[in-house]
């Protein structure tokens, strides 16, 4: 299958805001001593947008995914740019419904499209984008607790994974996806704060918001 997005990354994690944001802020994700990403992004609470800078290659993802109230997406736009380019050099939209994942993606090697079959409860993840990863743990029933499974769209395949999450306190947990082992520490509202994994020495940390 054609992978959406060119992206290469150790790490496997892999608009307009409305006026009243839920949460405006964003992340840094180091390995080691070297900063890799650094993410600003504003929630209204059914729009999400994205931009995460990467400093070490001169790219630039800039996306806006929309949500229903429970928050299970609805749709996502991305635009891929490089260096100080105006112009996006990838785009990639998706849809989904209760039952599947639309997407098109545009280049200039070329155009393509195609259509993930998705069983609920359903979330998408965009590698390297923390603020999807808050907004898919805002989807976990902490009254219910134990292990949870959602089923992820991942663009970077155009193939669903199952992503296991567990919180064994009110603010700490764990997220395991592809067989890499996510700690995570959330806010009183659920809101994703910092998050590690150990075995590739790699930490995220919040920054406030302007």
């Amino acid at each position: 299958m054609r992978t959406l997005c060119f992206l290469a990354s150790a790490f496997l994690f892999p608009g307009v805001v409305g006026a009243q944001p839920v949460e405006v802020g964003g992340y840094v994700m180091s390995q080691g001593a070297i900063e890799v990403t650094r993410e600003t992004f504003g929630f209204d609470g059914t729009t999400l947008s994205d931009t995460v800078d990467f400093p070490s290659r001169g790219i630039r993802m800039e996306s806006v995914a929309r949500y229903a109230i429970d928050y299970s997406p609805l749709s996502y736009e991305l635009m891929l740019y490089s260096g100080s380019g105006e112009t996006p050099v990838q785009q990639v939209d998706v849809s989904f419904t209760e039952t599947s994942a639309s997407w098109s993606t545009r280049t200039e090697f070329g155009d393509s499209t195609g259509v993930t079959p998705l069983e609920g409860p359903y979330a998408f993840l965009q590698n390297l984008v923390f603020a999807h990863l808050a907004v898919v743990l805002l989807q976990y029933d902490h009254e219910a607790a134990g292990n949870q499974t959602l089923n992820v769209w991942m663009p970077e395949q155009a193939a669903v994974l199952p992503m296991e999450i567990e919180f064994t306190s009110g603010t700490d947990g764990t997220v395991s996806i592809a067989g890499t082992l996510m700690n995570v520490e959330v806010d009183a509202a659920g809101w994703l704060r910092r998050a590690a994994v150990p075995s590739q020495d790699v930490s995220v940390e919040w920054i406030e918001g302007t």
